[in-house]
């Protein structure tokens, strides 16, 4: 009974960050594509949908774009050690070795 909570209590955890994680990461973006559109009109013009509005998706997808380039490139890149723990009761240690 109490690891079948604790299951649930872990399960609700992981849900609340992924779920906080994600609006971040929203904002993050949405910060992004306002920072470029106002880069844009500084400069003197911005992309426009045709209509006379912003294009905000035109800024949102070149974003997207450069955000997936720039993780596939770290992925590529060697990773240092995330995890050291020799299997024994030492405390686990995150971070570079």
């Amino acid at each position: 009974m109490l690891e079948e909570r604790l299951k649930q209590l872990e399960d609700a955890l992981n849900t609340n960050t992924k779920v906080f994680s994600d609006g971040i990461q929203m904002i993050e973006a949405q910060q992004e594509v306002l920072r470029r559109v106002a880069q844009g009109l500084f400069k003197g013009g911005v992309v426009s949908d045709g209509d006379g509005h912003i294009a905000w998706n035109h800024y949102l997808r070149g974003y997207l774009e450069e955000l997936a380039a720039s993780e596939a490139k770290e992925e590529a890149a060697p990773s240092p050690i995330l995890l050291d723990s020799n299997g024994s009761d030492a405390p686990i240690i995150f971070g570079g070795g």
